[in-house]
């Protein structure tokens, strides 16, 4: 046809899944079920702390580089989607564990720049795959289905703007070109608030308080 008869149709939307964070409880939890005594566990401990504290991609994590770490700054060069480059603050805590990591947990190898900051036990560069086999062995130890990569991420985000992060800057370290896809985890978080208020209101908790009899009415009412 001459005419495009559907240039006029609106696309259907695609419909957004909400991926539910992890709980404080379940943070506990799973921190917990990783054996530090093991080089692997406290490499393992070490990509959790990390996964949740910045937020970065199962793939931006396995690739960081010593030439990526700003430590002294307190931050990471991280090469995202499309390589593009970002900076994604680290943390206090965050740092103490990737230090310990470097220099107590890490195999013995150089440290040249363009070398891999996480490896394998047999000194290979960690790979996505390998975690996904750490994470499936978590859910196994925790229980825990929804625990992935990047359920990490989500946590990190909808924490973040919890305790007083603003969209923007949000959006800035998750990599996020587009700004609409950021605004999932204010949805995230207006429900855990309202979880919250509903578990802690302190009308709703209060003891005092009776609800009102109904008595007999008077004469003089």
């Amino acid at each position: 046809m001459e005419e495009d008869r559907l240039r006029l149709l609106r696309l259907p939307k695609v419909p957004q899944m909400l991926v539910e964070p992890l709980t404080d409880e379940e943070i506990a939890t799973v921190l917990s079920a990783v054996d530090r005594s093991t080089s692997a566990g406290a490499r393992g401990y070490t990509v959790l702390v990390l996964l949740l504290n910045t937020g970065l991609r199962a793939s931006e994590l396995a690739g960081l580089r010593f030439e990526d770490l700003q430590l002294d700054q307190g931050y990471l060069r991280v090469r995202g989607k499309g390589n593009k480059e970002r900076i994604v603050p680290l943390g206090n805590n965050a740092k103490k564990e990737l230090l310990h990591h470097i220099y107590r947990i890490r195999p013995e190898t150089e440290r040249r720049p363009e070398e891999a900051v996480f490896l394998s036990s047999a000194g290979q560069p960690l790979t996505t795959n390998a975690l996904k086999l750490f994470f499936s062995r978590l859910r196994g130890r925790t229980g825990i289905r929804k625990l992935h990569a990047h359920t990490c991420r989500h946590t990190f985000a909808v924490k973040y703007l919890i305790n007083g992060g603003d969209i923007i800057s949000l959006q800035w370290i998750l990599g996020h070109s587009d700004l609409s896809t950021v605004r999932i985890y204010l949805n995230l978080t207006q429900a855990q608030v309202a979880a919250q208020h509903s578990r802690y209101s302190p009308m709703d908790n209060i003891r005092l308080l009776r609800p009102l009899r109904r008595g007999k009415r008077t004469r003089s009412q």
